[in-house]
């Protein structure tokens, strides 16, 4: 079920994506193609999974996590690290456009439709005792989601800030 659902957060947030940066003024104006942000988008979530797992590595207990296969085997050895995932993605992104001259609208569009993501891994982990600390997690999430599609669309926030805000609020978990 967690990997369902991740997966179908995955293609949601590939389909926003797509449509949050094919209709971007910004993005048309500085010539920025649909087919970079994707090459981006696929490199940055290899490089992501692969920090995940080093800061999961680090943060966990085991040693044997520093040992080449456990490491990669992650069937057996499962865990990953969001804040790990969302760092190596963010500095990835920042290695291959830091010539373009709107990386700062596209984390923005990066954290919009990479949102649900993270709304899926919040809702997916824990226990039954706690359902109804999940239930508010997602709601506010939700609610904050909604809040970022309008102030993107409206542009009454500075470019960038959006994923700023996302990236202090990831790190608190």
């Amino acid at each position: 079920m967690i990997y369902a659902a991740i997966f179908f957060s995955l293609l949601i947030s590939l389909f926003a994506l797509y449509i949050l940066s094919k209709h971007d003024f910004v993005l048309t104006r500085k010539n920025i193609a649909v087919t970079k942000i994707f090459d981006v988008v696929i490199v940055s979530i290899l490089i992501g999974g692969f920090v995940s797992r080093i800061f999961f590595a680090i943060d966990e207990t085991r040693l044997m996590l520093f040992n080449i296969i456990p490491f990669f085997h992650i069937v057996r050895y499962q865990g990953l690290s969001l804040l790990g995932f969302v760092l190596g993605a963010v500095l990835t992104i920042f290695f291959f456009l830091k010539k373009t001259k709107a990386i700062l609208r596209i984390l923005d569009i990066y954290t919009i439709s990479f949102f649900p993501i993270a709304i899926a891994v919040f809702a997916t982990r824990g226990q039954f005792f706690n359902i109804i600390f999940q239930i508010v997690i997602v709601l506010s999430s939700i609610v904050y989601w909604l809040y970022m599609l309008r102030s993107h669309f409206r542009y009454t926030l500075r470019d960038g800030s959006l994923s700023y805000l996302s990236l202090s609020l990831i790190s608190l978990d």
